[in-house]
């Protein structure tokens, strides 16, 4: 289908999905921000907005950032710290998409708290446009690209936004599209991935593949950030597409595994069986070490031996499972087990002695700004 006409149809299942994504990060980013003072301004940015809606009335992206922002600023509990000013950002080169967007804003926004900006320009120009105010330390920013394909976000725009302090993105990648045309010069220009690596990978791992073997070993090796990749089956076929998240902040990432692991609560990481699980899907072994996913065994057993190796505090770990893709849920049930067990002491710090029963601490409530609390050690038997 050509990209002018992609809103003329039903969105399909997979297009609904990844929506969902962005809206349940969203729902998940504006609290942060809005309920402190910590930014004067907060940012949206939607950079291939489209009109508004699908042929069924469906909402697109820029439509679902207005409803999460109304719904949030209507909420009598929400918290909004006086003194946060709140601007969207929404363009599409299509003036006539913009046309219709605007309208729909229009007849949606019910509030004066915050402003809408709508632009009609490439990409890379409506980008450039705002990066000096993307770049500002007073200014928080999500940037979503919803691209079609993968030339847009290409390794120049990647690394201008992973340098851009308080600024998550969100963008989309066609990655089949990246597998099928792997040896073609239009795909080498923008993912410089060895063909033949990415011929050997499967197509159910490609989109995972792509954002490891690429977009990863984009970040400086002395810089903190995280990439994380979504894979989104099209119409259960080996048509893969995804998201790649990106963020410089713990929470951030913490934020957008909850999201994942809300939509694929075996993996946290596809609407599919990216791994082959035998319990993926409803589905369950009757043996006892096949009711725990591969990706969840291996990690159980890469924590414990991080645990025997560092001795770490509530914080250390908390980090530690956090940046392996899992959440704390995850690990307290292991925790649990090695406790009853006899085989891991949890210890208060100060003064050290044995903590109560399951205090684990493990979150970003007792990480921020906060002196560890317990520490986690191995009994030796």
């Amino acid at each position: 289908m050509n990209n002018s006409h992609f809103h003329d149809q039903p969105f399909d299942d997979a297009t609904l999905l990844k929506l969902e994504i962005f809206r349940g990060y969203i729902r998940q980013w504006l609290p942060v921000f809005l309920s402190k003072q910590t930014y004067s301004e907060v940012h949206i940015y939607d950079f291939f907005a489209g009109p508004g809606t699908d042929a069924t009335g469906n909402c697109g992206s820029p439509l679902v950032i207005i409803e999460e922002l109304e719904q949030y600023l209507k909420d009598a509990r929400a918290p909004v710290a006086p003194g946060v000013d709140i601007f969207l950002h929404f363009n599409d080169n299509d003036c006539d998409k913009v046309a219709k967007l605007q309208q729909l804003v229009s007849e949606r926004k019910t509030t004066l708290s915050y402003d809408v900006d709508f632009t009609s320009t490439d990409f890379r120009m409506a980008l450039f446009a705002n990066l000096d105010l993307i770049q500002r330390n007073d200014t928080a920013n999500l940037i979503i690209m919803d691209q079609y394909g993968f030339k847009e976000v290409d390794e120049r725009i990647f690394q201008t936004l992973i340098q851009c302090d308080t600024t998550d993105i969100l963008f989309f990648v066609s990655s089949t599209h990246v597998r099928r045309f792997a040896k073609e010069d239009a795909v080498q220009r923008f993912i410089n991935i060895s063909p033949e690596k990415i011929e050997a990978i499967s197509a159910k791992e490609i989109h995972r593949f792509i954002c490891r073997e690429f977009y990863q070993k984009l970040v400086p090796d002395n810089y903190q950030y995280y990439v994380v990749p979504f894979s989104i089956e099209k119409d259960s076929s080996t048509n893969i597409y995804g998201i790649i998240f990106g963020t410089s902040n713990l929470l951030g990432l913490d934020k957008f595994l909850q999201v994942c692991w809300n939509t694929d609560d075996v993996t946290g990481e596809a609407n599919y069986n990216i791994d082959e699980e035998i319990i993926h899907g409803g589905q369950m072994s009757l043996l006892d070490e096949c009711a725990v996913s591969k990706k969840q065994d291996k990690f159980q057993k890469e924590m414990k031996v991080f645990i025997e190796q560092r001795q770490p505090d509530n914080r250390e770990l908390y980090r530690y499972i956090i940046e392996n893709g899992f959440l704390p849920k995850h690990a307290n049930p292991m925790l649990k087990t090695m406790c009853e067990e006899g085989t891991l002491c949890v210890l208060e710090i100060d003064p050290e002695k044995e903590a109560r029963k399951n205090a684990f601490y493990l979150g970003w409530p007792n990480y921020s700004g906060v002196p560890p609390k317990v520490q986690f050690k191995l009994r030796v038997t």
